[in-house]
């Protein structure tokens, strides 16, 4: 069992940030986009691994292929990539790196809000603490979007991201 909290923080001048969904896109960095676009029906593929180098690292290596389906005022299908690789020094306590790439190569002519016909790619970096104990884990990072569509970092956007767990055995 779990769950997660955004929150989104962006400079209104940059893009069209009337629209939510627009907002919550750019502070995540595109990261599932397809849960902010309208009259879309999500399939998606989650591949993903993790490796314990010893007692202190923690590699994490993370693929989403997105395929949108349209229905009502949408006629446009969509194809997402996300990916995401993470470094994490310490397991019980422990601190680490995610590096992440969301790649749009179908959403050139998308009739939304989203202005990003020219930059179909976004790469983002996320610094995080973790605790994972015998019964709770939680996860605190700062998504910085790096890319030159939501970024340079801290100027254009940028997110809080809070996560929890409890472990039911």
């Amino acid at each position: 069992m779990g769950g997660g909290l955004g929150v989104p923080v962006l400079d209104d001048d940059t893009q069209n940030f009337e629209d939510p969904a627009v907002a919550a896109a750019f502070s995540t960095a595109f990261w599932d986009i397809h849960e902010m676009s309208p009259w879309t029906f999500p399939i998606i593929g989650r591949l993903g691994t993790e490796h314990h180098l010893g007692r202190i690292v923690v590699l994490r290596a993370q693929v989403d292929p997105v395929v949108s389906i349209p229905y009502g005022e949408n006629e446009e299908p969509e194809f997402t990539l996300q990916n995401a690789f993470e470094l994490q020094v310490g397991q019980a306590i422990g601190g680490g790196l995610r590096v992440q790439a969301v790649v749009m190569p179908t959403w050139e002519d998308t009739e939304n809000d989203l202005d990003i016909e020219d930059d179909l790619a976004q790469l983002a970096f996320e610094p995080f603490f973790s605790y994972e104990g015998e019964t709770l884990a939680s996860r605190i990072g700062l998504m910085i979007p790096v890319d030159e569509l939501a970024g340079p970092p801290f100027e254009t956007a940028w997110g809080f991201r809070v996560g929890f767990g409890l472990r039911l055995d």
